[in-house]
């Protein structure tokens, strides 16, 4: 797990910086892929740590919390969740929702910088491959 902290939140949190020319406003969640062997341990740890209810629904275990959400899929159905996506290790980051204002907007942005994009159901994705190593949905839901 990895935390960060910002100690120096009057120099991030600045108006000029709060605003992206792509809408986008939160991060909804983080979608991990887990080892079948360590799959329940590790939803248990995250539950633990915070404080909060695994759910399923569909191939995910989720956790909701107050701000977003914590994903789980089994490395077995990875392919499934993400068809096509790499698989770097049998646990590893596998991608982020990003919340946009206008999900056209933002798509028009990243297509016009030349990265390819695959339609969701409520918005568009990006591959592990165009974004550094972890996919990007990106929605207005």
């Amino acid at each position: 797990m990895g935390l960060a902290q910002h100690l120096t939140r009057q120099y991030v949190h600045q108006p000029r910086y709060l605003r992206h020319p792509n809408t986008a406003r939160a991060l909804d969640a983080v979608l991990l892929v887990a080892d079948d062997a360590e799959f329940d341990a590790i939803v248990d740890r995250y539950a633990r740590i915070l404080n909060a209810a695994p759910c399923r629904q569909g191939l995910m275990t989720v956790l909701d919390l107050a701000d977003g959400r914590l994903e789980f899929v089994r490395s077995s159905d990875a392919e499934e969740a993400l068809p096509g996506e790499p698989a770097p290790a049998a646990s590893y980051l596998a991608a982020m929702t990003v919340l946009v204002d206008d999900v056209t907007a933002a798509r028009t942005i990243v297509e016009d910088g030349g990265t390819g994009v695959r339609t969701t159901g409520d918005g568009f994705f990006v591959s592990a491959r165009d974004a550094y190593g972890a996919g990007l949905f990106f929605t207005a839901r």
